[in-house]
């Protein structure tokens, strides 16, 4: 059945290709047979194809490609609509170009500098980085305070380091395993991506430079890596503003905490 709904869309394709108008009952056909293969979402399959990087913004470009499609109707179903993007060129521009469903748009990139509470969104414990060990705890002290540094350099282009708040080392991913390391390097550099589950909540990832894997938690209180963006991957960030920093520190200089 599957074989013969892709049929029916390429029909649809073709004549969508030849013809300058669609009525509307010929649109809904095809954003039906489209919607018939994509199947079933799955939680996994969306925010996977979900991920921007942490505070980036994308605008669509003003567009209409050869069949009067703009860019809202790509970014509706991008994996299976940016595929033709080419043969519906206008003007040798495409929604490759125009459009963010398609990796066009006009991109801003976030900014991911400062300090924050990294939260398991599958354990609800706070990642812990001291000056021997990355784990996950279920109350905040200075310890789940992480500061994200950008790492400067031609081969570290929009990399980050999570460095610890009381200490001078960072996290790093080496041979598959989650440790702390005094420089950074490829192995503590990481790629900062979000994606939307599909109940709308925000979610971050963070993706090792050196060894493509995922920062996770394989329990409430042990940090591990996996391969894909599965539930125990994705962190939920607080921001620490620098007002809260600062009486935070005055308080514990106070307190005697360190």
């Amino acid at each position: 059945m599957r074989i013969f709904t892709a049929l029916g869309l390429l029909i649809a394709v073709a004549f969508r290709f030849f013809s300058k108008d669609l009525t509307s009952d010929e649109h809904v056909a095809i954003e039906a047979l489209e919607a018939e293969i994509k199947g079933p979402s799955s939680d996994i399959a969306d925010t996977e194809t979900i991920t921007e990087e942490l505070g980036a913004t994308c605008e669509d470009k003003i567009f209409e490609d050869s069949v009067k499609n703009t860019c809202a109707w790509y970014d509706d179903y991008p994996d299976l609509r940016c595929p033709y993007a080419e043969t519906f060129e206008k003007n040798n521009l495409d929604a490759r170009w125009a459009c963010c469903g398609c990796d066009g748009g006009t991109r801003n990139k976030g900014n991911f500098v400062g300090t924050y509470y990294m939260k398991s969104w599958e354990y609800g414990t706070y990642l812990s980085i001291t000056d021997s060990d990355v784990t996950f705890t279920e109350r905040k002290s200075n310890n789940n305070k992480i500061k994200i540094e950008e790492i400067h350099g031609a081969k570290f282009e929009d990399k980050y380091a999570l460095k610890a708040y009381n200490y001078d080392k960072y996290l790093t991913v080496y041979n598959g395993k989650v440790g702390v390391y005094y420089d950074r390097t490829q192995y503590e550099a990481f790629e900062i991506m979000s994606g939307i589950q599909i109940d709308g909540d925000n979610y971050y990832v963070f993706k090792n430079e050196k060894e493509g894997v995922y920062l996770a938690a394989a329990n409430v209180r042990t940090a591990n890596v996996v391969d894909s963006v599965v539930e125990n991957a994705r962190f939920i960030y607080e921001r620490i503003d620098a007002s809260e920093e600062s009486n935070h520190f005055e308080k514990e200089n106070l307190l005697g905490i360190n």
